[in-house]
């Protein structure tokens, strides 16, 4: 399958970037379940990048648990 970066920043309205906080990324396929693709840890912004590899249709999203859920991105 092809590499894919993905990237993003937690964010806070009175806080700013979320430095050092547990990320989970999520990948799925069609017509699967969603699995744990990888554990992230937010940078010193609150950012977060990392390459997976993708084949055919997949869908990936970036989980704060306990609190927010990303938007489910695909990459084809």
């Amino acid at each position: 399958g092809a590499s894919v970066r993905l990237s993003g920043q937690l964010t806070s309205k009175s806080m700013g970037g979320l430095r050092g906080k547990s990320l989970v990324l999520y990948q799925r396929t069609a017509g699967h379940a969603w699995r744990v693709a990888r554990n992230l840890t937010t940078g010193a912004s609150g950012s977060y990048h990392v390459t997976v590899k993708a084949s055919g249709a997949t869908f990936f999203k970036v989980a704060w648990l306990g609190v927010v859920r990303s938007p489910a991105l695909s990459a084809k």
